[in-house]
């Protein structure tokens, strides 16, 4: 210890003679350090305190950043997972619609081809032709029974005779300019618009009507039928039956019913069952 000493104020005298370098020689004494070392064990100095508690508040923090970061990991990964199933979902959505718009494709054609002057077998019960569009053909005699004709376009078309029991509707399917003589629509599902249609000897039996609007109905049956909703505007009603369960609007009275021969319960429930022909003796329409 000496000697380091000594060539510390060497190397003073050489290099810094201009300063007054005189380091107290207890600093080079092992009892120096070890009282140091002592009081140190004893009463911790406040910077090694401080350093306990930066330590401590750094492993506190860094848990709460760990466990932060796994909850953001795990979010992160939830929602991955959901757009996933999300994009499946769609996936299979838009293959089911591909499927289904496949289908109505094909019988929309077989409808079509179907459509002609004579009386052929149309059997069309059950068919999905939802948004198809069947306008102008000559479908007489058809048979939509049960078929699905949401927002179907039958503008313009010939469909005298036809069956449309229990069919699906909703107020976008158009009978626009079309020829309903002589029609079965008992039953029918969802609510019937007609507008600038012409329906004769149409059988509505328990037909719910939203709209009526410049129709034909002259010696239609209407027996059940709900009218309450339907404008009644320009409607010729002339020889149509009706019975008590008819509902018409509050502010409608109705003509008085048809040939009590023809509208009779009796001849009814007989006739129901084979509708498509004529009741007033003409020709058969299907």
């Amino acid at each position: 210890m000496t000697k380091l000493l000594t060539r510390l104020r060497r190397i003073r005298r050489k290099y810094f003679g201009f300063f007054s370098f005189d380091v107290p020689k207890k600093f080079f004494t092992r009892a120096f350090w070890a009282g140091i070392k002592r009081k140190v064990l004893r009463e911790p100095s406040w910077l090694i305190r401080d350093v306990a508690v930066a330590l401590a508040v750094a492993i506190v923090v860094s848990q709460a950043t760990i466990t932060a970061q796994e909850g953001i990991d795990d979010r992160r990964s939830q929602r991955e997972q959901d757009a996933a199933t999300l994009l499946a979902d769609q996936s299979a959505e838009a293959g089911r619609r591909q499927a289904t718009l496949a289908i109505q494709l094909q019988n929309q054609s077989f409808v079509r081809e179907r459509s002609g002057p004579e009386f052929v077998d149309r059997p069309f019960q059950g068919l999905d032709l939802e948004d198809m569009e069947l306008a102008g053909l000559t479908l007489n005699g058809a048979n939509f029974q049960e078929a699905s004709l949401r927002s179907t376009n039958f503008r313009q078309t010939l469909l005298r005779g036809a069956d449309f029991s229990e069919a699906h509707v909703d107020s976008s399917t158009s009978f626009k300019w079309a020829f309903l003589d002589g029609v079965t629509m008992a039953g029918i599902r969802g609510e019937l618009h007609l507008v600038d249609a012409y329906a004769p000897s149409a059988w509505l039996v328990k037909v719910t009507f939203a709209r009526l609007s410049n129709v034909d109905l002259s010696f239609a049956i209407l027996n059940g039928a709900d009218l309450r909703a339907a404008e009644m505007k320009d409607v010729r009603l002339e020889g149509a039956c009706y019975d008590s369960e008819t509902k018409w609007p509050a502010d409608f009275t109705p003509p008085p019913s048809g040939k009590q021969s023809v509208c009779s319960d009796k001849y009814l429930e007989v006739n129901l069952k084979t509708p498509k022909h004529n009741l007033w003796g003409l020709e058969p329409l299907g």
